[in-house]
């Protein structure tokens, strides 16, 4: 693998961010909705923690 640029640590730092965000928006508002979206908030909720994990294993877990 090629070494990552400043450019490319900043880029995956912001992509990384905004799965977060979005992870912890979820999250909360997961407890508000009723049972029948659950399962939509739980499939959100994986999609963004596979980001992250993604994002992780590219920086090797250092962010």
């Amino acid at each position: 693998m090629k070494d990552l640029t400043d450019k490319d640590l900043l880029y995956l730092k912001d992509i990384f961010n905004w799965n977060y965000t979005q992870y912890k928006n979820i999250s909360h508002y997961r407890e508000l909705v009723s049972e029948d979206f659950c399962e939509i908030f739980d499939d959100a909720l994986s999609l963004f923690n596979n980001n992250m994990n993604t994002i992780l294993d590219i920086l090797g877990g250092n962010i």
